[in-house]
């Protein structure tokens, strides 16, 4: 369950399951603390996700607003 669909990244559904990711990691945490080395987090959001990525120098990322 470590991976987002591009579809999640696009329409931004990827932010609202990391948050859950981290609620039930936290839970996990309080629950066996000994499992654990450190706190545990789930993995970053990527800055874009692609079912066929282009060729490098096709696609330009447009400039955050």
């Amino acid at each position: 369950m470590g991976k987002n669909t591009p579809a999640f990244v696009h329409d931004g559904t990827a932010v609202t399951i990391r948050a859950r990711r981290a609620d039930v990691l936290a839970d996990a945490h309080a629950a066996n603390p000994h499992r654990f080395r450190r706190w545990p987090t789930p993995p970053r959001l990527p800055k874009a996700a692609w079912i066929n990525e282009p060729a490098k120098g096709e696609y330009q990322e447009e400039p955050a607003a």
